[in-house]
């Protein structure tokens, strides 16, 4: 199922717990402000159980879309946080 962050990953816990078995993906919606805000919805949204997330223009419409991805992959794939990967960034 592939559906909207709450902005908040107990009320994003909560849809992936109703939705039973079936797998949970973030939705990416609207683009964020800064790179770090949607890192952050990311992190809350795997914190909530979610499996994934099905996204575009918050990885496409960066300065560059290539390293934001290896970024975003470190967190859903390699389950670091936020505060990791900004600071290997610097």
């Amino acid at each position: 199922m592939k559906i909207k962050y709450t902005g908040d990953p107990k009320t994003f816990a909560w849809a992936v717990k109703v939705a039973g078995k079936v797998p949970v993906l973030m939705s990416g919606g609207p683009k964020t402000k800064t790179e770090e805000e949607f890192l952050r919805q990311v992190e809350g949204v795997l914190e909530a159980g979610a499996i994934g997330i099905a996204v575009g223009r918050n990885v496409w419409q960066r300065k560059d879309a290539l390293e934001f991805a290896r970024v975003l992959s470190e967190i859903v794939y390699g389950g670091k946080k936020v505060t990791e990967v900004l600071g290997e960034a610097k």
